[in-house]
């Protein structure tokens, strides 16, 4: 209770410092990195790992609302602060970068006024995003009506409304599609390889003793569903005849499911001998590279998963229902999988049986979406905050 108490006062206190950030001189060689919802994941995390590791001259510092996950990076040698500190304040009044993958209130957005925003975001997407939002429950954020309704979003969100970043994309068309989504410049996004791609290509990883022995490792990765709870008893009726299935074909199905997505909805699979379970917010891009496949049916892993050329299956069985209630999408669904979608069980057993035949090859999605470096993203990177940062403060 103390510290919520003291998070409510030091975010009043921010609401006051806010004007004031201006007059705080900024360091070129203090950059700050956060990650959505306080998690140690995505392209912030390789970021930061990676500057940390290996380049000498930026000190690079992660800042986070759990003070476990701080003192836990501490211990690993990293330098890491809770986001309520006066040490973290103090630390990101001075930073010139600010690093993140959601929005800049993953790190302290109160904080930030001159500095370099750089959101590496999380994924090409498929589903709506941001302000091209116009159905479903995030639509009041997004698209506010009326002064009221407007007043409500910028109050409940102002990060959304901060037009002051620069985006990473990966390639033209997804520049395009985030300029237009976040409402910002197009001059303000850049192409890249992504960072959180680094493991595909480490060959010092292994695989988990917990899948060697089966013929085909699958990882089972869904969107998150802003209106409907019940989707995985929609793909998967009978979690014991799946698990049969894939007894007799010699093949274990990892479950991962969307951070948003509530846990419980995984207590029907549990304790199934070929059908593994991972937590929501565990990072699985070290596992990815051992995996035979992927299934998925709107989420943007797709598109990450495409850089290893792997087969992809494209399962939806509530696609109607999806298109009806969500918040759309930004292709047709047969243009991602090339018409090679199922939305039915019956079928996703067949492709189970057979997946080449069904499943669409990663690198036709690839050749699409990505032109920047998928083997050397951080260096990448790192080289455009670089260069943006002499521009700025040159």
């Amino acid at each position: 209770m103390k510290t919520s108490f003291l998070q409510i006062a030091i975010l009043n206190f921010f609401w006051i410092l806010w004007p004031f950030t201006f007059l705080f001189k900024r360091k070129q060689n203090i950059w700050v990195f956060g990650s959505y919802k306080n998690t140690y994941a995505d392209n912030s995390k390789y970021l930061f790992e990676f500057v940390a590791k290996n380049k000498p001259e930026v000190r690079a510092i992660w800042i986070t609302g759990d003070n476990n996950l701080a003192k836990s990076l501490i211990q690993e040698g990293y330098e890491a602060h809770w986001r309520y500190s006066l040490k973290a304040i103090l630390l990101s009044l001075k930073a010139s970068t600010f690093i993140f993958n959601s929005f800049i209130s993953d790190v302290i957005m109160w904080t930030s006024r001159g500095a370099l925003k750089i959101n590496l975001w999380h994924g090409v997407p498929m589903k709506k995003i941001e302000h091209d939002i116009d159905s479903g429950t995030l639509k009041p954020i997004y698209q506010p009506k009326g002064i009221i309704e407007n007043i409500t979003a910028r109050l409940k969100a102002p990060y959304v409304y901060d037009k002051t970043i620069n985006i990473l994309a990966t390639s033209e068309e997804v520049r395009t599609l985030f300029s237009k989504a976040f409402r910002i410049r197009r001059e303000q996004t850049f192409i890249a390889g992504y960072p959180r791609l680094a493991p595909f290509w480490d060959d010092s990883l292994q695989m988990s003793d917990s899948w060697i022995g089966f013929k085909d490792v699958l990882i089972y990765m869904p969107t998150f569903r802003d209106n409907s709870s019940n989707f995985l008893q929609q793909a998967f009726p009978e979690p014991q005849k799946l698990n049969a299935l894939c007894q007799e074909l010699n093949t274990l199905i990892a479950f991962k499911l969307h951070p948003n997505t509530a846990q419980k909805e995984l207590e029907p699979f549990m304790g199934l001998s070929n059908i593994q379970l991972i937590e929501n917010n565990k990072d699985v891009y070290p596992m990815l590279k051992f995996t035979s496949g992927l299934i998925t049916d709107y989420s943007s892993i797709y598109n990450d998963y495409s850089a290893l050329h792997k087969p992809i299956l494209f399962y939806a069985p509530d696609l109607k229902e999806y298109n009806k209630n969500s918040r759309g999408t930004y292709f047709e669904y047969n243009e991602i999988t090339f018409n090679q979608s199922i939305e039915t069980y019956s079928d996703f057993e067949k492709a189970l049986s057979d997946l080449r035949s069904y499943a669409v090859d990663g690198k036709r999605i690839a050749d699409r979406f990505w032109t920047g470096d998928t083997k050397n993203g951080n260096e990448e990177v790192y080289s455009i905050i670089k260069d943006k940062l002499v521009k700025r403060f040159s």
